[in-house]
């Protein structure tokens, strides 16, 4: 089992799910750091405060 903390996730990111990706985009021209990379990824993810998740709780 891989430690995921500090860079690990980082480095599964890059060289085990972007390769795969290349792949099944193969010819396509598609950019993977600006669709797939983990920076990218994780901006689409965080909440931000127009979404009405702050001061939410998990039982509203």
């Amino acid at each position: 089992m891989r430690d995921l903390a500090g860079t690990g996730l980082q480095d599964v990111w890059r060289y085990e799910i972007l390769p795969l990706l290349a792949e099944h985009h193969y010819g396509e021209g598609v950019d993977l750091e600006a669709r797939y990379g983990l920076a990218t990824l994780r901006r689409q993810v965080a909440p931000t405060s127009t979404d009405g998740a702050e001061g939410a709780s998990v039982d509203d």
